[in-house]
């Protein structure tokens, strides 16, 4: 009777100790709490902020070991889903591109990230894009902190989104399913005038938002970089002054640009001349 319970206890014990080995394999590493004021959010879509009004952070991570996710952010007031965050982007960021299965309406087939400014491009190799459905697919993540990820079975129609929401997308290649990792920390202490969406480089995308907003008020992304909440011809002579900086290197920053070529420089200049006619006008 003795060996008997001697043996009962050990297979209890193993098996205990089985199931703890397999949630540790199956738990995410605990590595750290995010605030938003902690990551590198490339851009914003959506509405100004104000108060009021909630946000949410959406990471795509194309599980490539040498590059960071994408952080995208977005604004709302009322009621959104997970979908509506993606949609907005699609309508409003030319840098971001995205595709739904051709078979399964609502499964998403494909997510692309214009890396270098230069348009997105699949086959450009500077661009991120994977896409696929049977030997890899786009899995969908939420989280309340950016740290412990939940596989969401709902989908992102089925996600109601509430203020200091986290949405992941993350590539899983043969079916190896992990959360987004990789997520860029914020750079503290830069601050690069003419910079209007924050990615840390001054180009085209910020000049087409200076002359998107030219003669009123900021907008989501702003370009009033003087700060006196008037976009005008002040904001372009900053822009003109830093064009081709580059502060970082987080996601969707290019190359570092030590100095504009001449075609952009001119016309910068013809721009300039432009805005003043149009002022004046």
């Amino acid at each position: 009777m003795f060996r008997v319970l001697r043996k009962t206890d050990l297979i209890v014990k193993s098996a205990a100790l089985l199931l703890a080995a397999i949630a540790m394999v199956g738990a995410p590493a605990s590595v750290r709490a995010y605030t938003f004021d902690d990551v590198e959010v490339t851009a914003w879509a959506g509405i100004e902020p104000d108060d009021g009004v909630s946000e949410a952070l959406m990471v795509i991570d194309w599980q490539i070991p040498s590059k960071d996710s994408l952080v995208l952010g977005y604004r709302w007031t009322g009621q959104a889903s997970g979908m509506d965050m993606l949609n907005e982007f699609d309508q409003s960021e030319n840098r971001f591109y995205m595709v739904w299965h051709p078979s399964y309406p609502g499964a998403l087939y494909g997510i692309g990230w214009d890396a270098d400014g230069d348009g997105f491009a699949k086959t450009d190799p500077d661009d991120y894009y994977e896409e696929g459905w049977m030997e890899g697919s786009w899995r969908y993540f939420n989280s309340i902190d950016g740290e412990d990820w939940t596989y969401s079975g709902s989908g992102a129609q089925g996600r109601t989104l509430s203020d200091g929401d986290w949405d992941g997308w993350s590539w899983a290649p043969l079916f190896q399913i992990t959360p987004p990792d990789n997520i860029p920390e914020a750079v503290s202490g830069v601050d690069l005038p003419g910079d209007s969406n924050g990615d840390g480089a001054v180009n085209d995308l910020d000049y087409d938002n200076l002359i998107i907003q030219f003669g009123g008020e900021p907008g989501v992304n702003s370009a009033d970089f003087n700060g006196d909440n008037v976009v005008n011809l002040a904001d372009f002579a900053i822009l003109r002054e830093n064009f081709g900086a580059v502060a970082s290197s987080a996601p969707g920053v290019g190359p570092a640009v030590p100095a504009p070529e001449p075609t952009t420089v001119m016309l910068l200049a013809l721009g300039g001349a432009g805005l003043l006619a149009r002022r004046r006008g």
